[in-house]
């Protein structure tokens, strides 16, 4: 087997981070933004839960359709119209929460996307969001029957 040297400087980063998640090669796929005050339309790389940032009380989620990394993700949000969101925090990927969309509402100005959460799949592994956290955004197929399941170190 041949070994393969890669000098792509986007490598090397990902290797100096001080995130396990943009570490490690099986981990999950990351959609960095932060957490906004729960209920307020939220500002560019920002997520705000509705009525307070509490997993197991989001009934509602807003977040700016551009990522703190200045990635505008407008074009993957308006084919996205079912499914699930996963969020943990960036630092420590075992803490989670998991949520059923129920519907997804894209504001007149294109600058943010709502999605309703008639379910909240998975919450156990974190109580509260801290506002101006680093997290993870994960944008999931529809939940099955075991909601949620690990695979290479992500949770799927």
């Amino acid at each position: 087997m041949p070994i393969i040297k890669n000098t792509n400087n986007s490598l090397r980063a990902q290797v100096r981070s001080q995130y396990a998640v943009d570490r490690v090669a099986k981990s999950i796929f990351c959609i960095p933004y932060v957490i906004d005050k729960p209920g307020v339309r939220p500002a560019e790389g920002k997520i705000s839960l509705t009525p307070t940032n509490k997993p197991s009380q989001t009934t509602s989620i807003e977040l700016n359709v551009t990522t703190i990394t200045g990635a505008s993700l407008l074009e993957l949000f308006k084919f996205y119209t079912e499914g699930s969101l996963i969020i943990s925090e960036r630092a420590i990927a075992e803490n989670f929460a998991a949520f059923k969309v129920g519907s997804r509402t894209i504001a007149v100005d294109n600058q943010t996307v709502t999605f309703e959460i008639p379910t909240i799949l998975a919450s156990d592994a974190i109580s509260i969001f801290p506002e101006n956290s680093q997290v993870c955004l994960q944008i999931g197929p529809a939940p099955t029957s075991e909601a949620l399941t690990i695979v290479d170190g992500g949770y799927y």
